[in-house]
């Protein structure tokens, strides 16, 4: 086996095979995550702030919802990223955390203004919790769990799929639970958009990838910022679908270098 030798597709099997993915369904255009997240913060604003988040700094979800405080330095804007929100499958149900995807996203990254925002915004809520709710359990998580009728969850790590993707893709029910409230499960965004495309935790992250292509960031530079290795197939399709966009423009470019 060590003697084999597998070669890689061909260029023009590689560009058809690029072309026919309809890779624009992987992230979305400015005015389309506008629209997403203005839609997120009409039903659920914690929400919105955890996907706005996300596509501010291009992590899985699932290491947006591990963040705890003592991983965030505010006095020099960076995040350390060492560990994953687990299910209770792959972790005890006392810390919830699990290993990352893979070495590369080990990582140390620099967070904007409007992302410290956020976070501040998050721990400032938390705290009403912790003072004001005698059942929420600080353990140091930012994005929690803040529910009156489940106070066996409060201040626990929100779930990726029971509680973000059922927001973003379930129905809502209209069911009446035993308390008397009315059972929301979700808005099933993907019909209220004014636009045809499937929305996932997934796709916020593919959207930094888009907009960094957009900046000029090198290829390497975004892979290593989002804990990619290299030779990731959906980052290098979406930033090289970007750049080859952008290329339409340097025609225009070039004709104003000269008055």
């Amino acid at each position: 086996m060590p003697s084999v030798t597998i070669e890689e597709k061909g260029l023009s099997e590689q560009l058809e095979q690029l072309e026919n993915s309809n890779i624009q369904n992987h992230y979305l255009e400015k005015n389309e995550l506008n629209e997403v997240l203005t839609i997120a913060r009409t039903y659920n604003q914690q929400y919105a702030r955890i996907l706005e988040f996300q596509v501010l700094t291009g992590m899985r979800i699932g290491e947006v919802l591990r963040l705890k405080t003592s991983a965030v330095s505010f006095d020099i804007a960076l995040a350390t990223i060492r560990q994953t929100r687990a299910t209770h499958g792959g972790a005890s149900q006392d810390d919830y955390e699990g290993d990352v995807k893979n070495k590369q996203s080990y990582r140390t990254i620099k967070l904007s203004q409007k992302c410290l925002l956020l976070l501040q915004e998050e721990i400032e809520i938390n705290q009403h919790h912790i003072i004001g709710y005698p059942d929420y359990k600080d353990n140091g998580w930012i994005f929690t769990s803040k529910n009156s009728y489940k106070s066996d969850y409060n201040g626990t790590p929100l779930h990726y799929y029971s509680v973000i993707n059922n927001f973003l893709n379930s129905f809502e029910t209209g069911k009446i639970t035993k308390t008397g409230h009315v059972k929301k499960i979700g808005i099933n965004i993907d019909n209220l958009l004014s636009f045809n495309k499937h929305i996932s935790p997934y796709i916020f992250r593919h959207t930094f990838v888009s907009h960094m292509a957009e900046q000029g960031v090198p290829l390497i530079a975004v892979q290593r910022y989002i804990g990619h290795k290299s030779g990731s197939k959906i980052t290098e399709e979406i930033y090289t679908h970007i750049t080859k966009k952008m290329s339409d423009t340097i025609t225009e470019s070039i004709d104003t270098l000269i008055d």
